[in-house]
């Protein structure tokens, strides 16, 4: 990645996840440090000003014998960077990414057909979830639909790099040692589809929210959180106490999440959400179904393709995927948020730009317990009488109460609610055709204990 930094004369540094020795990584330019964040999950390598100036063969020997050398730079507090945001509408602008290998004109045409055969063979590990597209002809509309069943080829490899993902934040800034183009960076295109904002909430284990970057995950409106921990995190399925906790799982977070959906979605469809598509271990499972069928990875891969990354959401009204069957909480929602799909600032609609998000507060599994004591339901020393009553919608709809209340108590200068987003998902719309076979991804499970996959246990979940 470096090398490659050095062959362009654009590129100012590289962005790779922390601690990942193989995997993506991204070019960057017009990088300014002081609005880096502290201690994220990203490195930046950056390369020198005399570096930058220096000829491609000098740099490649430099950095092929001490690649090690550039120093390492942390970003800042998600805070101060939500902070600097404001500064000018400039810098919320995306810098644009650099053009592809391909379309380099300064390598040799040998060189350049030698360089794409490399990059084509590590494409596939190396930005797999980036919106490229499956196996078909290059350029056409629409992805082809697969032609082999029986789920994703190479999900082995895949699963090793799926820890590729986009830095927090792209600055520009002006050099002085260089002249810089007057030429005005382009315009985002802003998609004709309408903006919301909302509450979106998600059960974690304490201090697992920020070990990976936010996205590749699965959340839900607070009916539909309350209804996961008492189906699966505190009882076994409804059956008896779960202790310890599903995933040792004690805090529900809460996120003021905006998002847009592409014109490809929204002017084809009229909708603003996409499936919601399962995540597990940062692996995108396509649509899960009871039983543990999911249509694999190559569902996510061609819709993507085709609409960009969406947010996917699934009501339980609607009874599809999952739950199929009717709950007591049946105006819960679960989402999914693709992490190639988040952008800071003001979602565009673009394909790589339609959701962001802020945290919003966070209340602790036993305090919420606590407003109900009782023992019925004992775990750790600590008992509760909340749980009662699973399956009356009533008893559900006071348990959703009482956290929307714990919320408004812990964080009272937050709304204790935002507008009720649309969860407008139509899988006539969405799937008119629907070639994916329904396996078991879990049956391989075994391959989990041998492949290195990014995220730990403790991210499966809603």
């Amino acid at each position: 990645c470096k090398l490659d930094c050095a062959r362009q004369k654009e590129c100012d540094a590289v962005v790779v996840a922390h601690s990942r020795l193989v995997g993506g990584c991204w070019l960057r330019r017009r990088v300014e440090l002081s609005r880096c964040q502290l201690d994220p999950s990203w490195d930046l390598w950056v390369k020198q000003q005399h570096e930058q100036a220096a000829a491609p063969e000098e740099e490649e020997e430099k950095l092929s014998e001490a690649s090690e050398e550039p120093a390492t730079h942390r970003h800042r507090s998600h805070q101060q960077h939500h902070a600097a945001e404001d500064r000018s509408d400039e810098n919320k602008k995306p810098a644009l990414p650099l053009a592809p290998p391909s379309q380099r004109p300064s390598e040799e045409p040998q060189k350049r057909q030698s360089k794409a055969k490399e990059e084509e063979q590590e494409e596939p590990s190396r930005r797999r979830g980036d919106g490229d597209p499956p196996a078909g002809e290059e350029g056409s509309e629409e992805p082809p639909l697969p032609k082999k069943h029986g789920g994703s080829e190479g999900s082995a490899g895949a699963s090793t790099s799926s820890s590729t993902s986009r830095p927090a934040h792209e600055a520009e800034t002006t050099s002085t040692s260089t002249p810089t183009s007057t030429t005005p960076p382009p315009q985002p295109k802003i998609s004709p589809a309408p903006l919301y904002e909302f509450y979106m909430y998600r059960a974690t284990a304490a201090g697992a929210l920020h070990k990976f970057p936010f996205g590749d995950i699965n959340t839900g409106n607070l009916d539909g959180v309350i209804w996961y921990l008492m189906n699966e995190v505190v009882t076994q399925y409804t059956a008896g106490v779960r202790c310890p906790r599903k995933f040792n799982i004690s805090q529900i977070h809460r996120f003021k999440v905006r998002t847009r959906a592409t014109p490809e979605l929204f002017e084809e469809s009229g909708m603003n959400f996409g499936t919601r598509f399962a995540f597990d271990q940062g692996l995108c499972q396509g649509r899960c179904f009871p039983g543990n069928k999911c249509t694999g990875e190559s569902d996510c891969e061609y819709h993507f393709k085709k609409y960009g990354f969406n947010v996917g959401c699934n009501n339980f009204r609607d009874r599809y995927p999952f739950p199929d069957t009717e709950t007591s909480a049946p105006d819960g929602i679960w989402y999914s948020l693709p992490l190639s799909g988040h952008c800071e600032g003001e979602p565009t609609g673009e394909h790589d730009c339609t959701w962001s998000y802020e945290e919003a507060g966070v209340i602790g599994l036993q305090d919420l317990e606590g407003l109900v004591p009782g023992d019925l339901n004992c775990c750790g020393g600590h008992c509760t009488n909340l749980w009662v009553d699973l399956f009356n919608p009533g008893t559900t709809a006071w348990r959703i109460s009482l956290a929307y209340d714990l919320f408004k108590r812990r964080f009272p200068e937050a709304p204790r609610d935002l507008q009720k987003a649309p969860c407008d998902f139509r899988r006539d719309k969405w799937y008119t055709e629907d070639p994916w076979p329904r396996e078991d991804p879990w049956k391989r499970a075994n391959l989990a204990k041998t492949v290195n996959f990014r995220l730990s246990t403790s991210d499966q979940h809603i």
